[in-house]
């Protein structure tokens, strides 16, 4: 859902526009960074979320699964 909202922010902005309520959010750049990144993120972890569902794995193949992130 949040993606899809994402991809229409164009089509909203414009609706809202037309009711006389127009959406300041979508004219700040740092909001949209921030629901990009939001975006991203929540792909990610459904994705991940997919692939830790089912059964007859063991434990350290679902471990093998979690992309381990390096501390920089």
């Amino acid at each position: 859902m949040l993606k899809r909202f994402f991809y229409l922010r164009d089509e909203i902005e414009n609706f809202m526009k037309k009711k006389g309520k127009p959406v300041l959010e979508f004219q700040s750049s740092a909001w949209m960074q921030d629901l990009d990144f939001l975006v991203d993120s929540t792909q990610h972890l459904n994705n991940l979320n997919n692939m830790l569902q089912g059964r007859k794995r063991l434990v350290t193949q679902y471990y093998d699964m979690i992309p381990y992130v390096h501390p920089s």
